[in-house]
């Protein structure tokens, strides 16, 4: 009984609530936490629960894995392909929103998060084995009670890729970019009082062998740290904004801002007929040898055309240049003609393969997420309301994991999956999410021939846990 009475409370005195009462920050020797437990990025990864790290396809790809511009999916066709993702999603869908993972004793704080939506956009642009992606996204949040500033962070991420070993070793190198802006409401408009920013390096890779059920991937972000912070008042060392008329309860800055270090490591396991990494139709030869066939025969008539014109009489040579000019450009139309036909035919191939495939599959992801500690550090909620309440001490997991299918083969496909959000502080405790999320298959809009023949699509995708939702929509691609 008293083993007992002892696990009992030292299990309330772990769930304690976050106390109201912490002392506030006297200097600016301390850092500012910006680790983001829930996942916000694209909707797809929303809806896979963020274990995208292995399977990495397309432009959202880019969130979670440093190799995934050079990640064909296996319906990309040509040597040249490209993908566009944009988004919306919005984790303040309910008023108060723990998007800090407080706990129970969110309600006694004095400021929480509201009002908090994002935005993303990116895009990837391949060429044979080589590829490159650039994604934007931008998170922006409110706070109740105690202030009227908002915070938004700002967010730049991409790399450049290669595939090695026919295709089956995809290794890439890039960058993460950060800025972290504090705005202060003024009548109707916003004036910033805080914008700082900085750039770390990132490193991915993704084994993928040919004709095989199974995909591996590992991604490394560095730490990302924001120094050189200013306020527009003194305080002793310390730098300070946002005073009140008699210089009184000033917001003391951090003397860093800290993005921590990750590292993500995961897997995808494809079931069904078709494997997931099946063997794609590599026209890219062909099409360098019919191209350089026509060059070839291009050359050969400017040297012909050049001795004709050299051999007429010299008061002749300018018609007959025209002449010749004139019938060069039939001659190339009528080759281009040709030539594209050969190069679509190429293309048709390749889509017919793609219609072999089975589309009837379930694809399951797994992965790790490791998030690197921040040393005296305090979270953004705790900055603005300027209580020291430590965040951020420990390394922390998440461990994450999804399925995907093909409900309505071509027209429907359903995703869903649960993921563990770390605690960042010591009086709260990690907490479950649970995702879904739907691909509806479109129309075809491919205006000048910009967009390519496959239809567009709308995604949709939900995150609930406790004290939080979030629900992102985006348009692209139906694959």
């Amino acid at each position: 009984m008293k083993r007992g009475l002892l696990i009992a409370v030292a299990l309330f005195a772990l769930a304690r609530p976050a106390r109201a009462d912490a002392p506030r920050i006297s200097s600016s020797n301390y850092s500012l936490d910006l680790f983001q437990g829930p996942v916000t990025t694209a909707s797809r990864v929303i809806g896979l629960a963020g274990a995208y790290t292995a399977l990495a396809e397309w432009c959202e790809g880019e969130y979670s894995n440093a190799a995934a511009p050079a990640v064909r999916a296996p319906y990309s066709l040509g040597k040249w392909d490209y993908d566009i993702c944009l988004g919306f999603t919005n984790p303040g869908a309910f008023s108060g929103v723990d998007f800090e993972n407080r706990g129970s004793g969110l309600d006694s704080l004095p400021s929480r998060f509201s009002s908090s939506f994002t935005v993303n956009a990116g895009l990837e642009v391949q060429y044979g084995t080589v590829g490159v992606t650039v994604v934007y996204d931008q998170i922006r949040f409110g706070l109740q009670q105690a202030t009227s500033d908002s915070v938004v962070i700002n967010r730049v991420t991409g790399s450049i890729a290669n595939a090695f070993l026919d295709q089956q070793l995809m290794l890439g190198i890039g960058f993460r970019a950060a800025t972290f802006e504090l705005d202060e409401q003024v009548g109707t408009d916003n004036e910033p009082l805080i914008s700082s920013g900085g750039a770390s390096m990132q490193v991915g890779a993704v084994l993928a062998p040919k004709r095989s059920q199974l995909r591996l991937g590992a991604t490394l972000r560095t730490e990302l740290d924001i120094g050189d912070i200013r306020g527009t008042k003194t305080i002793g060392d310390s730098q300070a904004v946002d005073c009140d008329a008699n210089g009184q309860n000033c917001k003391i800055l951090p003397s860093h801002i800290t993005v921590p270090w990750e590292i993500e490591v995961g897997a995808a396991i494809e079931l069904g007929k078709r494997p997931l990494n099946p063997p794609r139709l590599d026209t890219s030869h062909a099409e360098d040898v019919i191209r350089a066939r026509y060059d070839d025969a291009r050359v050969a008539r400017a040297k012909k055309h050049a001795a004709t014109i050299a051999a007429a009489p010299e008061a002749r040579r300018e018609a007959v240049r025209r002449g010749l000019e004139l019938e060069e450009l039939s001659t190339e139309a009528r080759e281009d003609a040709a030539m594209n036909k050969e190069l679509d035919a190429l293309t048709d191939l390749q889509k017919a393969q793609a219609r072999l495939w089975d589309r009837r599959r379930m694809l399951l992801l797994v992965s790790v997420l490791v998030t690197g500690n921040a040393p005296n550090a305090v979270g953004i909620s705790d900055f603005l309301a300027q209580r020291d309440v430590a965040s951020g001490q420990n390394v922390v997991f998440s461990p994450r994991l999804a399925f995907e299918t093909e409900a309505i083969p071509g027209w429907l496909m359903v995703r869903g999956g649960t993921y563990l959000e770390p605690a960042r502080y010591s009086d709260a405790f990690s907490r479950e999410h649970f995702t879904a999320g739907v691909d509806v298959r479109l129309f075809k809009f491919n205006p000048f021939g910009l967009f390519g023949d496959d239809p567009w699509r709308l995604r949709l995708a939900g995150d609930v846990s406790a004290r939080y939702f979030n629900y992102g929509v985006s348009l692209g691609k139906y694959h």
